[in-house]
């Protein structure tokens, strides 16, 4: 006959601390409380509770809401003081600090990242991205870890900001930019401020040069790279090249003008002037040869860039 002992409660009562078997105890299921501590190996499945965020499945004495359970299936979390801290989905999507989302392995809410270490090996371990630190500098790239090389974006509301290539050269492909030229000869009376009407736009990055005013509008606050060069079709007096920052001097011991003198039919100016969002950059042609004259269309132009 086989014996067996079954066991529906052991607990460590008053004066008996420790209840040890000299042999191994075999049981198909086990179901009762164990009060105290089991010290030795189990062999088998260990079946407990879902539990919940007050009260976890897993908990440590005298800490009952903090600890392990399971909300749903395939999903694991840990609680922190009857709070949800951490959890782990059925995509095996990480989430910290927040209860749910389907968007990255790892989500992080209501606080940042640290890291302390560098990535060294850079010839294994695929193709990946990587933030870290080493001895020298804060860093962040990509590791080709014996695949291909892949150029590193910064991607805002889903527009490449900045690429940096594989050999390091930098991009910035939506940086404001125009492009501007007269598709003919245009009049310039003598003695007049003559505001050029740039009738040809082959580059608008960011649609902020508006044709119908022949007006650029900043649309951040920056540096701007102004070139204008005005040219034209014979030689003038006073040959003035003109850069109007909100319809007046882009500083203070700026003059809007610049006097390329006389007997000359044309010049070439650049600036970089300091914009707000919202103000306005026009550009001017003048002469005082006595009688109108005419810019000259290809070789008048002028272009406009954000560069800081």
């Amino acid at each position: 006959m086989t014996s067996k002992i079954v066991v529906n409660n052991i607990e460590a009562d008053s004066g008996v601390s420790t209840v040890t078997f000299g042999s191994e105890i075999s049981a198909s299921t086990f179901t009762g409380n164990v009060t105290g501590n089991v010290t030795g190996n189990v062999t088998g499945d260990v079946v407990i509770g879902a539990g919940t965020t007050s009260a976890p499945s897993l908990s440590p004495s005298g800490d009952s809401n903090t600890g392990i359970f399971f909300p749903s299936a395939d999903t694991v979390c840990i609680g922190e003081g009857g709070v949800e801290v951490i959890r782990v989905d059925n995509n095996s999507r990480v989430s910290i600090g927040t209860i749910s989302q389907s968007v990255s392995k790892l989500f992080v809410s209501g606080g940042s990242i640290s890291c302390n270490g560098s990535d060294q090996d850079w010839n294994s371990g695929g193709v990946r991205a990587f933030i870290d630190r080493d001895n020298i500098a804060i860093r962040m790239g990509g590791a080709t870890g014996g695949g291909t090389a892949l150029p590193l974006r910064i991607i805002n509301n889903n527009i490449i900001a900045q690429e940096i290539n594989t050999s390091g050269l930098v991009r910035h492909p939506y940086q404001p930019y125009v492009m501007l030229g007269i598709s003919a000869n245009q009049s310039v009376a003598n003695v007049t401020s003559h505001l050029i009407n740039w009738d040809s736009v082959p580059y608008n990055v960011g649609s902020n040069f508006n044709v119908s005013t022949d007006t650029f509008t900043a649309p951040v606050d920056g540096y701007y790279y102004v070139s204008l060069d005005v040219q034209f079709t014979a030689q003038v007096n006073q040959l003035h090249s003109g850069i109007w920052v909100n319809d007046t001097a882009p500083g203070a011991y700026f003059d809007v003008w610049c006097n390329h003198g006389d007997d000359t039919r044309g010049h070439n100016r650049t600036a970089i002037v300091y914009c707000a969002s919202g103000d306005t950059i026009k550009l001017y042609a003048y002469q005082n040869t006595g009688s109108s004259q005419n810019l000259e269309t290809n070789r008048t132009k002028a272009t406009i860039r954000l560069i800081s």
